[in-house]
This record gives structure tokens, C-alpha cells and sequence, in this order.
């Protein structure tokens, strides 16, 4: 009797504590666990879920027509090499007048550098960007689980922009890539056939008013701008270009990025260091993230003016004071000059540290020897938006404002020929995020075969991944399910059992 008791005792107790405990305590706290995961993973797979973008090289060439840049970017100030080489702050320069014998005190003005040839291209850049939309999206699949989008190329020619990268699409519909010339503009293509180049002109007074719209609707994503000059007489005065501050202001507004460039007569070092530093005093202020170049080439055809004549090492010597005075100021500093120039009046070895600006006219790639950055390949240039006179045109390999190569443009887009060759990424998705609801055996395996006939590696293991994200939701809800409904069950028989 006693046994039976102790019995009923224990068996009152076990079922006092399932009524207090299961499900209402333990089978609360499992729920909302795995609730809390379920939702994670849900929100995860759901269709509005979108991919960390990667903020590097964001910024498409030729595209941001209404995205002036609004923040200084800081210019990383790099280290000092000698002490003598500082600003002067105590030099001055007059604003020029625009008559070239005030200004250029020699009386007449300054003709073309007689070392570089005269052009072979003379392109009208007048193309507007704002035209070339986004690709038709029907020809694109954007994926949620990976940062790709993979686009059918048999549907496009010509310009297109994915992803903010702008590509170019052959009529046979092929991808284009290398160094190519488009409408007489240069431009470059990475492997994956995204442009990875920056179009960009040269201006200063003799560009008379420019419209900084139109000129950035045209495609030119940057502008160096002539900040100043000095007179190649005997004089040798120090002359702020008159339309500098009025061409900086346009530029940027615009959304175009700017350098600078000093047209140098120094013939000594302080001479040199005299002119970069009224460079980087009229750069105050403006966001100039292309360097501060020093702009060294003949000014007569006589060679009579008052630095032509300079021997090789003088005037290597008055480059490298003018940079290291503009690297010494926080910029980043560069060197323009002819191939002729660089081969036969620099030496080249001592300017390697600084950025070149080439000048070479030909319609081919230029064949010049030494590493350089930005190229000017005309001086014969027709752009909308100037009106006044012809403009060189310059190709950039490096975008400064971005502190990029430009090598990975274009790194987050697939191409296929067909879309039926994309389907198979779309719908292996697709059943990715169905699996959370069917949750059936076949589904699964269905969706796993899918994933491994994909061709992209990185891809499949993502989709893996997800997939098995999934599945351990499903078979937790499963668990739980078959723990809840066996608790159940136990429990009613306790409750009506002797």
C-alpha cells in the first residue's frame, strides 16, 4: 500500500512538473531561440536582402553627373626629405592681366612646345552621359547572396552601366577590353571589360568661359587646371592665371575632379620653390586630389627664353625643388614634359618618385619607356561645353580622388551571353529561400543538385552555405516539433493514467 502510494506521489510530482515546466517553460525558451534564428536566417535569404557593397572604387568613371564632391578628401601629407625645400610665404604674385606683353614680359606669347609633335587626333568629345542609362534590367540578374550581378550581353551594344561600372559591348556583343580609342577618345578596359581610365582635359584663360555642366555631361571626369605661370622674359614675373579661381569653382561644382599645373621659367632652385609655392597658396581650400604638377617645356621655338636654355641637371634640379616643396605642403606632386623633354632634358631617375603627366601626340600607344600616369594625347580636342579655342584631352591610368588603379571595376559583374545561361543562379536562389518554407526532403535535394551544376565556384560554396543555413533551421523546427508533440502526448497519459 505504501508502495503504491509513493507511486501515485512520484507520479503526481513528474506530472506537476511537465504542467509547470514543458512546453511552457523549456519549450518557450527553445521556441523563442529558435524563432530568433529562424527570423536571422529568413531575413537573410529574403528577397530585399542586399550584400555589404564594397565602398572602394564606388565612384563610376563618367557617370556621377550630380555628385559634386561636397567633402575635402584629407591629402595625406607625405614624408620630408629635405628642410629646404618649404613654402615661401612671403612670395607674391599678381593676378595676370591677360596682355602678353604685361604678363609674359617679353612681348609676345608663348608658343607650343616644339618638342612634341603636332597632333594626329583631334576628337569632339561631346557625348552625353547623361544618355547612357542602366541596362535594361531584364538582361540582368542582381544576386541577394553574393555581392555578383550576371548580365546577358546578346541583348546589348554599345555603353552600358552595371553595378556602377561602365562597359562597353561590341556589336557581335562581346565584352571590350585593352587600351582602345571610342569615337577618337581614349579609353581603357580591365580584363572583365570594365573602363578603368578617367577622361580629363587641361585649361586655363585660353579656354575663355567654360560651362562646367556641359563639360561634365560630355564625360570628363577630371580637369587640371593652370593655376599659374611665370613670364619668360628677363622679368621673370609670377602670374596667377585669371581664370583659375573661376575654373576651380566650375570644376568642382560639377563633380569633377582637379589637379594643377604651374607653367615653370625658374631657373634656380629658389626660383622653383617661388613657384610651387604659389601653387599650394591658391590651392587652399579647394578639394585637389590630382597632384600639383610642374609644367616644364620650351617656351620659344628660338629657345630664347629665360629658361630654355637651362643644362640637364639645373633644370632637374628646379623640378625637384618645386615638387618637394608641393609634396612638403600636403600635396601629392607631379612632372609634365614632352617625351622628347623627358628623355633629353630631365633626368628621369630623379623624378621617378613623383607623378609623370606625359605629353605624346600620336594616334597609336605612345611608346615612351619610363612608368607614367596620366597621358596627353591631343591638343586638338573639341569638348562641349568650351567654346572658346581647342583643349587637350588626357587619359588617366590612376584615380587619385580614390587612391585606386582602377583594377577592380567591374570585379562584381558576370557575363553570359544568353540568360538562359544565368537561370540556373536565379532559381538556385530562389529555392534557397523556398527550402525555409516547404521544407520537405525533395526540396533540398533538388536545390543542392542545382547548386553543385553551377560553374562559378565562389558562387556554389556561397550558395552551399546558405543552403545549409537553411536546412539547420528546418531540422531544428523538426526537433522541436517532435519534442513538443511527444511532451504532449506523455503528458496526457500521466494526467489520465491510474
Amino acid at each position: 500500500m505504501k508502495k503504491r502510494e509513493q507511486k501515485q506521489k512520484i507520479r503526481k510530482t513528474r506530472s506537476g512538473f511537465s504542467k509547470r515546466y514543458t512546453p511552457s517553460f523549456v519549450g518557450f525558451s527553445v521556441m523563442l531561440a529558435i524563432g530568433m534564428y529562424l527570423i536571422y536566417v529568413l531575413n537573410l535569404l529574403s528577397l530585399g536582402y542586399q550584400p555589404p557593397v564594397k565602398t572602394e572604387e564606388t565612384e563610376p568613371m563618367l557617370i556621377e553627373i550630380l555628385a559634386p564632391y561636397t567633402e575635402k578628401v584629407e591629402v595625406k601629407k607625405e614624408e620630408e626629405k629635405d628642410s629646404k625645400y618649404k613654402v615661401n610665404k612671403d612670395v607674391k604674385a599678381q593676378v595676370a592681366t591677360g596682355d602678353a606683353k604685361v604678363d609674359e614680359d617679353a612681348g609676345a606669347a608663348p608658343v607650343k612646345d616644339n618638342t612634341v609633335n603636332v597632333s594626329e587626333v583631334e576628337p569632339e568629345v561631346t557625348k552625353d552621359i547623361a544618355s547612357v542609362t542602366q541596362v535594361n534590367q531584364a538582361a540582368v540578374f542582381k544576386s541577394k547572396l553574393t555581392e555578383y550581378s550576371f548580365a546577358a550581353t546578346n541583348t546589348m551594344q554599345g555603353w552600358n552601366i552595371i553595378n556602377n561600372s561602365l562597359f562597353y559591348i561590341n556589336p557581335d556583343h562581346s565584352v571590350l577590353t585593352g587600351n582602345q580609342m571610342i569615337d577618337s577618345v581614349r579609353y581603357r578596359f580591365n580584363e572583365r571589360g570594365a573602363v578603368a581610365s578617367l577622361v580629363g582635359i587641361d585649361v586655363s584663360r585660353h579656354q575663355g568661359n567654360i560651362d562646367w555642366q556641359k563639360v561634365r555631361q560630355a564625360g570628363i571626369d577630371f580637369a587640371i587646371i593652370r593655376v599659374g605661370f611665370r613670364g619668360y622674359g628677363h622679368k621673370g614675373s609670377l602670374n596667377i592665371d585669371d581664370n583659375f579661381h573661376k575654373n576651380i569653382k566650375g570644376a568642382l561644382a560639377a563633380g569633377i575632379r582637379v589637379g594643377l599645373y604651374f607653367y615653370s621659367q625658374a631657373i634656380d632652385i629658389q626660383e622653383a620653390i617661388d613657384e610651387a609655392s604659389v601653387a599650394v597658396q591658391q590651392a587652399a581650400g579647394y578639394n585637389v586630389t590630382f597632384p600639383i604638377y610642374c609644367d616644364t617645356e620650351y617656351a620659344q621655338t628660338d629657345h630664347s627664353g629665360r629658361a630654355d636654355r637651362l643644362d640637364f641637371d639645373v633644370r632637374t634640379d628646379c623640378v625637384v625643388a618645386f615638387c618637394e616643396t608641393v609634396r612638403q605642403a600636403g600635396y601629392t606632386a607631379g612632372v609634365y614634359a614632352s617625351k622628347s623633354f623627358f628623355y633629353h632634358q630631365l633626368d628621369y631617375s630623379r623624378l621617378s618618385s613623383y607623378q609623370t603627366w606625359l605629353a605624346h601626340y600620336t594616334k597609336n600607344m605612345t611608346d615612351f619607356g619610363f612608368p607614367y600616369q596620366v597621358w596627353q594625347y591631343t591638343d586638338s580636342a573639341r569638348v562641349y561645353g568650351i567654346t572658346q579655342n581647342v583643349v587637350d584631352l588626357n587619359i588617366a591610368y590612376y584615380d587619385y580622388t580614390y587612391n585606386s588603379d582602377m583594377s577592380k571595376k567591374g570585379s562584381d559583374v558576370i557575363f553570359y551571353f544568353d540568360y538562359n545561361d544565368i537561370l540556373p543562379y536565379e532559381t538556385a536562389e530562389k529555392m534557397i529561400g523556398d527550402y525555409a518554407n516547404v521544407k520537405t526532403d525533395e526540396h533540398y535535394n533538388q536545390t543542392l543538385s542545382l547548386i553543385n551544376s553551377l560553374e562559378i565556384d565562389s558562387v556554389k560554396q556561397t550558395y552551399k552555405k546558405a543552403l545549409e543555413v537553411v536546412h539547420l533551421a528546418v531540422l531544428t523546427q523538426r526537433w522541436f516539433d517532435n519534442v513538443t508533440s511527444s511532451g504532449g502526448e506523455e503528458n496526457t497519459t500521466e494526467e489520465t493514467g491510474e
